[in-house]
């Protein structure tokens, strides 16, 4: 996806993970984070992103501020944020 600065790809897997959300409200908090994503870059803060702990380089998107059960999971690379297989949205 791209549209700011910043370019977010989503791999295959990640792309099915999105389309299996089934809620379209999600689905919107989760793409109008990525939006933010694209056009901020490393200036998204909490309570849109955080570091993963434990994980050095892996953070985790937070749609609608952290109030969302969706968290894509992604890192950065240069002005490239890839999102992989596995977005976590909890019941």
């Amino acid at each position: 996806m791209a549209g700011g600065t910043f370019v977010v790809d989503f791999d295959a897997g990640a792309v099915q993970d999105l389309e299996a959300i089934k809620s379209k409200e999600e689905r919107k908090a989760l793409l109008n984070v990525v939006d933010k994503l694209m056009n901020l870059g490393p200036r998204l803060v909490s309570p849109h992103s955080k570091p993963l702990k434990g994980e050095p380089g892996l953070f985790e998107l937070r749609p609608r501020q952290g109030n969302s059960a969706c968290r894509p999971i992604c890192t950065r690379d240069g002005d490239n944020y890839p999102i992989s297989h596995g977005l976590y949205c909890g019941t």
